[in-house]
């Protein structure tokens, strides 16, 4: 059994820290070049997950993210719906972009646990190489951790060499500051390769503050079990200025080597466009 008392007894939020660092980045100039520009792109997740979407929509975004590719601006993978996986997963195979596909009773994440795991697993059968498995909130609010690590561990042993986990733990549901850092502690612990902000579909989607609670978190991990974690961030992530502020974070953390696609990933849908834009008309430097 975890020992949750020390997760909690090691949260610590610096407020002073948090506002120093963010009025550095935004006293910067680096978020409008092409050169950051190119790097915001590659750990984008480009993103199709609308009530409206159809197999026509979501070819228009997979073939977005193959044109892109083919203009040396590869995004750092696309993510979609269970449903979309089989159809489109050779196609990115073929550019090597990352098939991303939401799981576990996305966004709610309250279902029986078998219905999620079957998810999980059936998305990995038809070609998902990551999984955006979402937590049922309700589990950890009700103080039952143990049941929410053996339901992140079943998700985590499904994906066991087949894909990473990426965990949501909708930081909009959880209230607090200590929430935030705690469900991350928990679902690290039960072997989450990388720790998401929201599913979008919240009250509201990432927060700077939130992002800073979970990247100290997987520091807290990775200094108590050596094991280096993912972090990302998503919902209502649009401009580049917004999207820069999460990316010089992971790299305050963990120095330039993490903010790449391999540990870090920004989720979004019309940031990239905002990015493209960037990139294509401003000097590199």
């Amino acid at each position: 059994m975890l020992n949750t008392e020390s997760f909690s007894e090691q949260f610590e939020f610096n407020s002073s820290d948090f506002d120093a660092f963010v009025s550095s980045v935004e006293a910067g100039e680096k978020a409008n070049t092409a050169k950051r520009a190119k790097k915001l792109i590659s750990v984008v997740d480009l993103t199709s997950l609308n009530a409206t979407d159809t197999f026509r929509s979501v070819k228009k975004v997979v073939n977005k993210a193959i044109d892109l590719s083919n203009e040396d601006l590869k995004v750092g993978g696309v993510c979609l719906f269970p449903n979309y996986v089989k159809e489109f997963h050779k196609l990115l195979l073929q550019q090597d972009i990352p098939m991303a596909c939401v799981a576990g009773a996305f966004p709610l994440g309250q279902a029986d646990r078998k219905v999620k795991l079957v998810e999980v697993e059936r998305a990995i059968y038809h070609g998902a190489n990551e999984i955006d498995y979402v937590i049922n909130r309700g589990l950890f609010l009700n103080n039952e951790y143990e049941e929410l690590i053996n339901e992140v561990r079943a998700a985590r042993q499904l994906c066991e060499g087949k894909a990473e986990l990426k965990v949501i733990i909708e930081n909009s549901d959880l209230d607090t500051l200590e929430n935030i850092y705690l469900v991350s502690r928990l679902t690290l612990a039960a072997g989450a390769h990388f720790i998401k902000t929201s599913t979008g579909k919240g009250a509201y989607g990432a927060k700077p503050k939130h992002a800073w609670v979970m990247l100290q978190a997987i520091k807290d991990h990775y200094n108590s079990t050596g094991v280096l974690a993912g972090l990302k961030v998503a919902g209502g992530i649009r401009t580049p200025e917004e999207a820069n502020l999460y990316y010089e974070m992971a790299r305050h953390f963990f120095g330039k080597s993490y903010a790449k696609p391999h540990l870090f990933r920004i989720g979004a849908s019309s940031l990239l466009d905002n990015l493209v834009t960037v990139a294509k008309s401003t000097g590199v430097e």
